[in-house]
């Protein structure tokens, strides 16, 4: 019991030592506090600012991000197939080239310093793929990936516009800024509600990197 009570007191000194750093007193995560499972009814700046004011400095509602992270992905997977299908064909008409002047007795050094990349790529055959496994129409997979990106781009941005200005769907988590980090403790530390297990659990001083976004929703 002595060894647990004098571990206790070190953290706790150890812990209030690092806390009143400079350089961690400085930072805007010190004064911000994540509050998870908050009721709907509170899911409104001014009802919130109304039981944690007057030393919020802002705070910011998350939004139910799940449609926007599947188009992302599926974004990425078109950028990553276009990536890969001009890589392989660059590769394919490197080959050509070599492969055509080792074949050639003499070349002319101007005629092949004059040489397009274009001239490569007309002996070489395009990668292809069909639009559904094992079905659909064969097409170009370079211009069939650029068309896709240029239809799937601007529905993306539209979509983050509107999680930036707040009309996507609320999840019951918020991040509270506080205008100095003894408030944001204070808060952290005391119960916001009288009703059990809400708007906790409760953290602070954590990064963005900490945090694993989707289980937010949660």
């Amino acid at each position: 019991m002595f060894l647990i009570a004098r571990e206790s007191v070190y953290f706790v000194s150890l812990r209030q030592a690092y806390l009143m750093q400079p350089s961690y007193r400085k930072k805007l995560s010190s004064r911000t506090v994540l509050f998870r499972a908050v009721p709907d009814e509170y899911l409104n700046e001014s009802k919130l600012r109304r039981i944690l004011d007057p030393h919020v400095v802002r705070i910011w509602f998350l939004t139910d991000s799940n449609t926007l992270q599947e188009m992302v992905v599926g974004l990425e997977k078109i950028a990553l197939y276009l990536e890969q299908a001009e890589t392989k064909l660059i590769k394919a008409a490197n080959a050509a080239r070599l492969k055509l002047l080792r074949n050639q007795e003499t070349v002319d050094e101007g005629t092949t310093n004059g040489q397009t990349p274009a001239q490569w790529l007309a002996s070489v055959e395009r990668p292809t793929h069909r639009e559904k496994l094992f079905s659909g129409n064969k097409v170009d997979t370079i211009d069939w990936s650029r068309a896709e990106l240029r239809k799937v781009i601007p529905i993306i941005k539209a979509e983050q516009e509107r999680h930036r200005n707040g009309e996507a769907k609320k999840i019951r988590a918020v991040f509270v800024e506080f205008d100095s980090m003894g408030e944001a403790q204070s808060a952290y530390q005391s119960l916001t509600r009288h009703q059990i297990l809400t708007m906790t659990p409760r953290f602070t001083g954590i990064h963005p990197t900490d945090i694993i976004w989707y289980n937010l929703r949660i």
